[in-house]
């Protein structure tokens, strides 16, 4: 059961102050665990935010599952990324 949530979004080139945000985040707490999950870089602020949902979102399952976790469906956006 996930009992708080955080979501947060940045620039991975900090030194730019008008450098698209580009990196999104969310921390989570199951259980006794706090998990953080990080998109840095390569992706617009929406596309950044949502593989970060995403991939929350499976990691939470997991850890709320009694057996072994599913492999990792990477969004559209983070295939796209990975594979340019």
């Amino acid at each position: 059961m996930t009992t708080a949530a955080l979501a947060f979004q940045a620039t991975l080139d900090e030194e730019d102050p008008n450098a698209p945000i580009d990196s999104a985040g969310v921390d989570f707490v199951v259980e006794n665990r706090l998990v953080t999950v990080e998109v840095q870089g390569g992706l617009e602020a929406e596309a950044a935010m949502t593989a970060a949902m995403d991939l929350a979102t499976q990691q939470a399952a997991c850890l709320a599952a009694d057996g072994p976790c599913a492999t990792v469906v990477l969004s559209p956006a983070l295939k796209e990324a990975r594979s340019g």
